[in-house]
């Protein structure tokens, strides 16, 4: 069995939905784009205009996060 870091979890998780929301996809009631988009906010360091188009790049910048702590 293998331990997963919940942080490690939770980024991965947002930036999923991030790719759902960008096309217009809600992947469940809690997660609306300005939620995932200060989530991802939080762990990047950046704010992130309410768009759709910025949804890509708050996903595309979690994953050179989550590259970062590997």
């Amino acid at each position: 069995m293998t331990n997963v870091n919940p942080e490690i979890a939770r980024i991965i998780v947002i930036r999923q939905a991030l790719k759902l929301l960008a096309v217009g996809i809600k992947p469940n009631r809690a997660y609306t784009l300005s939620r995932c988009l200060r989530i991802a906010g939080e762990y990047t360091g950046k704010t992130y205009p309410l768009s759709r188009g910025k949804a890509l790049v708050a996903a595309q910048d979690l994953k050179e996060f989550l590259d970062a702590q590997r």
